[in-house]
């Protein structure tokens, strides 16, 4: 495991390492307004990918489950591929036929032609997602690392090449889902291999993929809301300090999702009946892999903020070294949520996810009006810690089905 694990987490901090460049270039090739486009380019297609996660969650326990069942497999694929393609198809043209809404929703009058651009992407991201999901359900980590450092990397070299040709900001656009799309080609013949389905059924959207869905939505919503907090409560030069902090420290959370390429599929071939002792070591060895990771922003955050942001953002010290324990915390939770996943307990994730939901926007109304930002950084973190043992609780009780009883 520690070796996939290695692998999964080098490809995730090559990917933020060249997302990082690919910023730091736009920054300084494009008029600030176009900057602030392209960023808005970048939100909207994440959003649009969300329900993607959740589709890579099932379909890797799906496969996992399979194990030595090729047929089954390439079948599995082949179904959600053709089903997702359409569906994706159909999203697409809506977002391109409701660009020009959609900008003048956002007042800004060159919006429309980028909104048009970036709705090409939809149908790539979820083929992508389908293939990766491929990779992980058969444990291919080397190959599924591989692809994840190289779409970033090929964003960074067409999103380059494009804006000094003079393409500028539709040039930057189109590089956001060009990269993606090379990376696909190298997954086509999995999309593709199976011959003569024998079930109508595996594509379709079932229950399972919608309450995961529903998961990611607020878990991801849980990333930004306190942001979001900050800016309509503390103004612009105390949203500019929270945000230092506030992607940093999500560094940690994303430096799990290495972690979690390797549990998911893994935990999933294991049953609560028959592998409970296999179940529990997989959890600790999960957390023991991130803790130098974890130490790392404890111990230096004052280093970390002034090499990537100056020292003229230390003001964001304080929230930073709060969030980082935040974030330790939701990261746990999510090793949690993703083993909670592999057991088909769908429900407990999304009513814990609800609940986490809830708990931040009461938190954040009170702590902001107190300590400012350092107030929306202690919300999180006690939000964060609030709902990692309700899920340390749900686990024992009703995954593990332990009852206290020592």
């Amino acid at each position: 495991m520690l070796k996939q694990v290695f692998f999964a987490n080098s490809a995730v901090m090559i990917a933020m390492f060249f997302n990082y460049l690919f910023n730091f270039f736009m920054v300084r090739q494009l008029p600030v307004s176009s900057y602030g486009e392209l960023s808005l380019m970048v939100g909207i297609l994440s959003v649009i990918l969300i329900p993607s996660t959740a589709l890579q969650i099932v379909l890797t326990r799906r496969i996992a489950k399979l194990g030595m069942e090729e047929k089954a497999i390439n079948d599995l694929v082949k179904e959600h591929s053709r089903t997702f393609f359409l569906y994706s198809l159909i999203f697409s043209a809506i977002l391109f036929f409701l660009s020009p809404l959609i900008a003048e929703a956002f007042n800004i009058s060159g919006l429309t032609l980028l909104i048009q651009t970036v709705s090409f992407g939809v149908p790539i991201g979820y083929l992508l997602s389908i293939a990766r999901s491929y990779l992980r359900g058969k444990e291919n980590i080397r190959f599924l690392s591989i692809s994840l450092a190289l779409e970033p990397a090929l964003k960074l070299f067409l999103g380059v090449l494009l804006v000094l040709v003079g393409f500028g900001l539709i040039g930057a656009t189109l590089s956001l889902w060009l990269g993606s799309l090379f990376v696909l080609f190298m997954f086509f013949p999995i999309l593709v291999t199976s011959k003569n389905s024998n079930s109508k059924k595996k594509g379709k959207l079932d229950k399972d993929f919608w309450v995961v869905a529903a998961t990611n939505i607020m878990l991801t919503l849980f990333l930004y809301l306190d942001l979001f907090f900050v800016s309509s409560k503390l103004g612009s030069e105390q949203t500019a300090y929270y945000n230092v902090a506030a992607i940093t420290s999500r560094v940690l959370y994303f430096l799990t999702g290495g972690v979690l390429l390797v549990f998911l599929p893994k935990s999933s071939k294991l049953s609560i009946d028959k592998d409970r002792e296999n179940i529990k070591s997989l959890i600790l060895k999960s957390v023991v892999i991130l803790i130098p990771i974890f130490a790392g922003f404890l111990i230096f955050p004052s280093m970390i903020i002034s090499v990537f942001y100056t020292s003229n953002y230390l003001p964001s010290l304080g929230s930073f070294e709060i969030l980082s324990v935040g974030m330790i915390f939701f990261s746990v939770f999510n090793i949690l949520v993703n083993l909670m996943w592999s057991q088909k307990r769908d429900m407990i994730p999304l009513f814990l996810s609800i609940g986490l939901i809830i708990i931040d926007v009461l938190l954040l109304n009170y702590f902001i009006p107190i300590s400012g930002i350092s107030g929306a950084a202690l919300a999180t973190t006690f939000s964060s810690l609030i709902v990692l043992v309700s899920s340390l609780f749900a686990v024992k009780l009703w995954v593990l089905k332990d009852r206290f009883s020592g």
